[in-house]
Formats: structure tokens, C-alpha cells, sequence
């Protein structure tokens, strides 16, 4: 069911719910978001500039204080230290709870005019901070940065003591996990987490802890917290001598808001220029603004004419801009705030703020009557995966990012879902660089509670996932919810308390947040059921991913295989052989191995040994990974228009449905993604009822391809090869049929192909096994 009521509908919607006497909470903070024009105003969540320079570093051990709230699971004794960051399990704490961490420092005299930061970029889940027994404020959500004031209670000169007290349960027991209260999606409850989704020991390794970095910002009395960067593309004519109406420019209106602080009223000069990354081109704009005392929030424009738009890395250049904000004032009382050149001759700024953040420009649209995605007015078939780098935010960097995205790239990726869940900033600033599309989910997977509570924190945090993460050109769309109870059948023979309707308002108020916010990207009210094809491994059998969909959008597709086994010999308490009891094999599946589909639906045999194993397990999957993503993009836009496979790596020490091992070592399926998701791709689709194989060509490149030499040979045992050669050209953003062969007789066949150019250079190769069974006439 797709939302777009109008408001006395929804009203009704509402009556009905509250006469019901369900989900009534939902409903009036439904009734309210309807019946207003604007949400209510809100708080932005900082985003971190490039350019941090932490005044103090406040890194390293911080001491375990207060214990008594920690619920040990281990049983072991809590340590006295922990390291900040990380995630308290990685340091030996294997419970669920609360923690007080306390870090002492010494704070240099400064002058009085100082505005200290207290930053933290990542605590999971609530944290409340107190600097010297003085309570400075409360946060709950696991992936928002947030800082507060702490000018007021630090003591200059003399030992600080900052104490955090950082609480992250398991769910209740009476709400896993159909009603859970915790905004943590894959991080609360998944299928690849440690314990899988529905045992018993599905919430351990909990995930609680500072995962991100600590410091101290310091600034003259101002701070810049946050600088929103929207850029809105338009075409303006020119007028002159020798020019025509049609002559025309195209602009972007970069719209900025900058939310700053200063701790006293003050007239000051904000400076902004933007330049693209890797030459020296650039626009200024300089305008007076009066700070109140407190938080402001400021709103500018700077204009780019020709820009340089960002592309994915496959159709064009990532092409990113850097925006320095800079912030002035004068010591002279009687400045009036006029900027001409008198004015910078007569006065002396002294800049007291600054900051540089990147952003890139480009328009994405999605047409969900075709399923087509659009990037900068052009045509993009998106050749996804589902991505959950890591189960521990503090264990991935920049470094780990970029390999991941590298990855990608090498197997022809160009977007990416972010699964049920927000990574880490530097995430995203990888998929900048690199040019892939990020399909972002908000962390709600499966069933939550509808009352006041969990709503209004759900509410607060997707303002902060569109606020923290609006600045990245990468972030297409943002979807609300995973499998929502509303759209998920399954949950009533599992919950005797399912309710068909519960979380339908609560991902209505999320949706309609997020398109208040952002008007500028997709907004997916839900990824479906229907959106997640699991052919051959929850229902059906794997061959009939071969059959049409009614999907425009196929968000998951895929199958387990077990890891490589020089990785799976580094699993603890996985021994590397083939089970032979039922504790080794609830071992394997505690590490997300899922016994029942592997052997009744997907039916991989096990072979003589371990190594037989893993090569049968990893095989299925690589076959699976190729029929399916073949036979989607021979759909393409009639009617797929993206997919997205599942799953890219394994984000902790398991054996499930990523394609590359937890230690990054590819599968036999991350190849047969790599070979399949091919730009340039030659395709082959078995008839059975006639006896062909139709070859066809996709370019789904924006550019065409001429003069190209087209071979293709189909090998059998039986009979000599069946050959084709022929010249051919291939347009722009097409699905192109080139020859189709008769098949002699039932039998494996091996297909070769290749597309070259005059050059002899290879744009693109195949390699195929093709079974050709006849149908089976189904008669009484």
C-alpha cells in the first residue's frame, strides 16, 4: 500500500485506529504531523567538518566506575579501564547494561572569551555526561555526533573529571522482538549478527559503548556546528551579441545552513568559498550576520556557475567541492557591517571560527510508474549490494572503508543499500570519492512498539539521519523501515500477539519527515517483502530467479555459502570440518550458518570433507548470484530498474550471505557478481520450449559503443561448437538482441563470448555453463 492519502483520509485512518483502542499514541502523533504544514522545529545534529582539530584529544583508557547497573553475561570481571573508542565488548565486557566511564584531564588557563565543545562522534545508546558533577546533557541514538557546552562548568588551570554514564540494554524480554523500543536496527536484531535473529542468544555481543572519537573543540566565542549543503541545478539563458534563446548556462544555487553558537550577541562577516577538488576554481560569497546569544541557525546561498556534477564512478567523474566557512569579526565598535573595499582597508578582521566540509552536485530521480533511477537527467541502471561493514563501529576507519569500496568497484558495483542500519561518517565520505550510489536505510528492522515513546525517538533520530548525512552526493534515497510487521505475513504464525497493522502509522510519520526534509532524494516509505526474492532458499527452487518479476525494485537476492577455509579455521569455536553432533552444529549456526535451507531448499551437499563443503557451498551461491542478477537486468525497465544483492561481506566472525569473507577474502560468488554486473554485459537466456539461447548485449554505459567485433562460440561434448562472428554497434543505455542458436540436442553447454574493439581490446567477456533440459509436461 503506497501513503499518498490526503489528510481528511488519514484522518478517518486515525478515528478508526483510536476507536479501536490500538496503537492510539501512534495515531495523535499522526493526526498531529497531518494537520500542520511544517514539522515542528528541531535541533540539527553536528556534522564533523575534515578539518577537526580537537583542542584536547581525549582518547585512550577511561576508568569503569559504577558497575552495579551492568549485567555481566560472561561472568566475568568487568575491567577497570576501557579504551575510548570502542565498543565495550571488543574490550572483554560481554554484557548489556550501564556504564560509568570516567576520564580525568587538566585544562590550560585560556582567556575568558573561550568556547569550549565537548564532542563526542558516537556513543551506542544513551549517554548522559556530567563534567564535574554538573550535568551537561542527555543523548540517545547510537549513530549521531553531538557535542555540548562546556564553558560553564570547566575548571581552567586544574584537574577536570568527566564522567559518562553510557547505557545500552537487550530489548525486554516481553518485547523481543516483535515490539522492540531500541533504534538500532541490524545492530539490535538481524540475521547476521552474532545469534542470529530468532534464537534465544540473538541479542549477545551487544554493541554498547563510545565508539567514536572524544574531544574538546576550542573557539573565540564562536562555534560552527553544522553547515547544511544543498546544491539545486537550474539552466539560465545568456543575452548578448551573437547569442540565440536557446543559448543557455547551467548554475547551482548552493542553499547553506549554518548552525553556530556564540556566547555573546555579536555582529560578525561569514565568508564562504567553494572550490572543486583538484583545481584551483572557486566562488566566495562574504555577508554580515548578528549572532544572538546560544545557537543560530544562519542561511546563505553561494552560486556555481558550470558546475562540475558528480557522477557514479561507471558513467563519469565523482567530481566533489570543498566549502570553507569562515567566520570574522572586527574589534572596532563602530563598524556597521557594509562590505566594500573601504571597509576591509579601514577595519582588521580577526577571523574567530572556521570549518571546511565537502559536498558534490547532481539531481537523482526516481520514476516509480518505469523504475527507472535517473542521475543528472540520464538514464542509471543501479547494480547493487546490501552492505553491513562491521557488527563494532569503533573496529572500521577510512582505511577499512575504502578497501570495502574498492571491493565494490572491482566487481562493478555502483550502488550500494546500507542495511537496516547508519555506518560511520567515513563511510560515506568512501562512496563520495569512489562513486557509488548509497541506497540508505534508517535502522528499524522488523517490529517496534507504537507508543508515544519509541515513536518520538524514532521521529527525532531520522531528522538526524537526514541532517547528518545530507551533505553526501552519494545518498540517493532513503528508505524508513525494514519488513515492517504492516507488510510482513510471516509474523502471524510466529506472534500470537501480531497485529496487521501495527508500526502502518509510525513508518507514515517517518516517511513524511523525511520528505519534509529532503526533497532533493527518493524517499522509500519501506523495503517489502515482495522487494526480497529468495528463490531456492526460503521458498521455491533457485532456477526460478530464470522467470519474469512484477519488481521494479529487487532490494535483495542472493544465498549463503560458506566462507573460505583458511578463514573459517580463525572462526573461535569453529572447528574447521564438517559437524558431527548437534552442539557443533549449533555453533555453526549461532555464527548465522542456516542448516535447514542450506540442505531442504537449496540442497548443497556436504561432499567427502570440509573442503568439498565449502567448494559445493560457495558454488551454489556463485550460480545463484549469476541467474539472478542476469535474468534482472534482462528485465531491465521492463520492469526492474535496480538491484541489489545480498550480501556484500560478513560483518563479523560468521559464515552467511556475503559474497566476501569476514577477513575480505572473495568468494567464488563475488566473481560470478563481478563477471554478471559487467557495464558493458553479454547476456544469455535459455528458451527450453524452443530449444534456444538468445545472446544479447546490454550497455549500460551513457556513452555508445561503435565498431565493435562480436564473437561467440557454444561448446558440447557432442557436437562441434556453434560459432558467430559479426560486427556490431551498441547504443547508449540499451538491451541489444545479437544472435540466438538453435540447440541440437539436450546437454551442458559452455558458452564463450567476447566484445572487442578495432583495437583488439576486450570491452567485455562471458563465460557460461547452460543446461538444456527439456519442460516436463504436467498432465493427470
Amino acid at each position: 500500500m503506497r501513503f499518498a492519502l490526503p489528510f481528511p483520509t488519514l484522518r478517518y485512518i486515525v478515528r478508526y485506529i483510536q476507536h479501536c483502542g490500538v496503537f492510539t499514541a501512534c495515531a495523535v502523533i499522526l493526526l498531529q504531523a497531518c494537520t500542520h504544514d511544517t514539522l515542528p522545529r528541531w535541533q540539527a545534529p553536528i556534522t564533523l567538518p575534515d578539518d577537526v582539530r580537537p583542542f584536547l584529544d581525549l582518547r585512550g583508557a577511561w576508568s569503569v566506575v559504577n558497575t552495579s547497573e551492568a549485567f555481566n553475561i560472561s561472568k566475568q570481571a568487568l575491567p577497570t579501564t576501557i579504551t575510548v573508542p570502542s565498543n565495550w565488548y571488543n574490550e572483554g565486557c560481554d554484557f548489556a547494561g550501564t556504564l560509568t566511564l570516567e576520564r580525568r584531564f587538566m585544562m590550560p588557563s585560556r582567556g575568558i572569551d573561550s568556547l569550549l565543545r565537548l564532542v563526542f562522534e558516537g556513543v551506542d545508546y544513551e549517554a548522559e555526561v556530567f563534567l564535574n558533577g554538573k550535568l551537561l546533557g542527555k543523548h540517545t541514538g547510537y549513530f549521531q555526533p553531538f557535542s555540548f557546552d562546556m564553558s560553564g562548568a570547566v575548571l581552567w588551570g586544574k584537574e577536570n573529571v568527566l564522567r559518562v554514564r553510557v547505557s545500552s540494554p537487550n530489548e525486554r524480554s516481553e518485547d523481543w522482538s516483535l515490539r522492540k523500543r531500541l533504534i538500532k536496527g541490524i545492530f539490535g536484531h538481524h540475521d547476521t549478527r552474532p545469534g542470529g535473529a530468532w534464537s534465544e542468544r540473538g541479542q549477545e555481543q551487544n554493541t554498547g559503548g563510545i565508539w567514536g572519537n572524544t574531544y574538546i573543540l576550542s573557539s573565540e566565542g564562536v562555534h560552527i556546528e553544522n553547515v547544511g549543503i544543498t546544491p539545486h541545478l537550474s539552466n539560465v539563458r545568456l543575452v548578448g551579441e551573437n547569442l540565440t534563446e536557446k543559448d543557455s548556462v547551467q548554475i547551482a544555487r548552493i542553499a547553506l545552513k549554518s548552525v553556530i553558537w556564540s556566547n555573546v550577541p555579536r555582529k560578525v562577516l561569514i565568508a564562504y568559498s567553494s572550490t572543486l577538488i583538484g583545481s584551483d576554481n572557486g566562488e566566495t560569497v562574504k555577508k554580515v550576520h548578528f549572532l544572538q546569544a546560544g545557537q543560530n541557525l544562519i542561511v546563505d546561498t553561494l552560486t556555481i556557475v558550470r558546475p562540475a556534477l558528480w557522477h557514479t564512478y561507471d558513467v563519469g567523474m565523482p567530481h566533489r567541492y570543498s566549502l570553507r566557512t569562515e567566520i570574522s569579526v572586527v574589534s572596532s565598535h563602530d563598524w556597521n557591517g557594509e562590505i566594500t573595499p573601504e571597509t576591509f582597508g579601514k577595519y582588521t578582521f580577526h577571523e574567530v571560527a572556521s570549518r571546511t566540509d565537502k559536498f558534490g552536485i547532481r539531481t537523482i530521480r526516481y520514476d516509480t510508474a518505469s523504475g527507472a533511477w535517473y542521475l543528472n537527467g540520464k538514464r542509471l541502471f543501479l547494480r547493487g549490494t546490501n552492505y553491513i561493514g562491521t557488527q563494532f563501529l569503533s573496529t572500521m576507519s577510512r582505511t577499512e572503508y575504502d578497501r570495502d569500496a574498492a571491493l565494490m568497484r572491482s566487481a562493478n558495483i555502483n550502488a550500494v543499500r546500507v542495511h537496516a542500519h547508519i555506518a560511520r561518517k567515513e563511510w560515506y565520505d568512501a562512496c563520495d570519492k569512489a562513486g557509488i550510489l548509497v541506497w540508505q536505510d534508517f535502522p528499524l528492522q522488523w517490529g517496534y512498539s507504537d507508543d508515544a515513546e519509541v515513536v518520538q525517538s524514532a521521529s527525532n533520530q531520522a531528522r538526524d539521519m537526514v541532517s547528518l548525512l545530507g551533505n553526501h552526493p552519494s545518498v540517493a534515497a532513503w528508505c524508513m523501515q525494514n519488513e515492517p510487521p504492516f507488510d510482513a505475513d510471516w509474523m502471524k504464525y510466529k506472534y500470537p500477539t501480531y497485529h496487521p497493522l501495527q508500526n502502518r502509522s509510525l513508518n507514515f510519520i517517518l516517511t513524511r519527515i523525511a520528505r519534509n526534509l529532503d526533497s532533493t532524494r527518493y524517499v522509500h516509505p519501506f523495503s517489502a517483502t515482495r522487494e526480497h526474492r529468495w528463490e531456492g532458499w526460503y521458498f521455491g527452487a533457485w532456477t526460478d530467479y530464470a522467470k519474469p518479476t512484477l519488481e521494479r525494485l529487487v532490494t535483495e537476492f542472493g544465498a549463503q555459502a560458506l566462507p573460505n577455509l583458511e578463514t573459517m579455521q580463525m572462526i573461535p569455536g569453529i572447528a574447521a570440518e564438517i559437524p558431527k553432533s548437534d552442539s557443533a552444529w549449533a555453533a555453526w549456526e549461532y555464527h548465522n550458518f542456516q542448516k535447514h535451507e542450506t540442505f531442504d531448499f537449496a540442497r548443497v551437499q556436504t561432499g567427502n570433507n570440509i573442503e568439498d563443503f565449502v567448494r559445493n557451498s560457495q558454488g551454489h551461491q556463485a550460480k545463484v548470484t549469476e541467474l539472478a542478477a542476469e535474468s534482472y537486468r534482462l528485465q531491465r525497465y521492463s520492469p526492474v530498474g535496480a538491484v541489489f544483492q545480498f550480501m556484500f561481506v560478513e560483518a563479523w566472525a560468521s559464515m552467511n550471505w556475503g559474497v566476501v569473507d569476514y577477513l575480505r577474502r572473495p568468494k567464488a560468488g563475488y566473481y560470478a557478481l563481478s563477471e554478471v554486473y559487467q557495464p558493458v554485459f553479454i547476456a544469455a537466456r535459455l528458451d527450453t520450449l524452443q530449444g534456444k539461447v538468445h545472446i544479447c548485449c546490454i550497455n549500460d554505459q551513457w556513452r555508445a559503443l561503435n565498431n565493435l567485433q562480436f564473437e561467440c562460440a557454444l561448446e558440447t561434448p557432442n557436437h562441434a561448437p556453434l560459432l558467430h562472428r559479426t560486427d556490431i554497434s551498441l547504443a547508449a543505455d540499451t538491451l541489444q538482441h545479437i544472435h540466438s542458436f538453435s540447440l541440437p540436442s539436450q546437454g551442458i553447454y559452455t558458452l564463450r563470448a567476447s566484445l572487442r574493439i578495432g583495437t583488439g581490446d576486450t570491452v567485455s567477456k562471458r563465460q557460461k555453463t547452460i543446461v538444456f533440459r527439456s519442460p516436463i509436461s504436467l498432465t493427470k
